[in-house]
């Protein structure tokens, strides 16, 4: 049997499960402004929080995210539009550390991250795969091997440049 890692915060349904495994209809989940805030979340699992694609309007800010395992995935995976996040720091992973920014397979755009240290993540520290994204900037990045900015659109963006 293989064990499977999985978030410790989810905000909102994966497309692929709406309908599925208890899930009233097939309906997008729309997750609306919520704030999660002031967390310490050792996983030792996968993200710290995860924001589904259909959910927008939410907050992940003032978090400490660290001992996230799976290597397919980051600190905090923001598929969700327009969703902040501010001044939660993602360490030690094995994948990108932040957001929509930052997972292998996100729709959003319009996330923010700004203010966040990010360090010592193993497949970059915020992994870019689509456009346009909001304010992207004033973080605090070392370690990140393969770079601070990677992904797709990497090339595009300098989240440690001035705000």
């Amino acid at each position: 049997m293989s064990r499977r890692l999985v978030p410790i915060l989810i905000l909102g349904t994966a497309p692929e499960q709406q309908g599925e495994n208890g899930a009233p209809d097939d309906q997008p989940d729309r997750s609306r402004n919520n704030r999660i805030h002031h967390n310490t979340i050792a996983t030792a699992g996968n993200e710290c929080v995860d924001v589904k694609e259909n959910s927008t309007a939410n907050i992940v800010e003032y978090n400490d995210c660290s001992q996230q395992k799976d290597p397919s995935s980051g600190g905090l995976d923001a598929r969700g539009a327009a969703t902040p996040s501010a001044t939660t720091r993602s360490t030690t992973t094995p994948a990108p550390a932040s957001g929509s920014v930052a997972t292998p397979r996100p729709t959003a755009s319009t996330t923010t991250c700004t203010a966040t240290p990010l360090t010592g993540n193993d497949a970059g520290g915020i992994k870019f795969m689509r456009t346009p994204q909001g304010q992207i900037c004033g973080n605090t990045m070392s370690g990140n091997t393969g770079g601070n900015s990677v992904g797709t659109y990497g090339a595009d963006f300098d989240p440690t440049g001035s705000c």
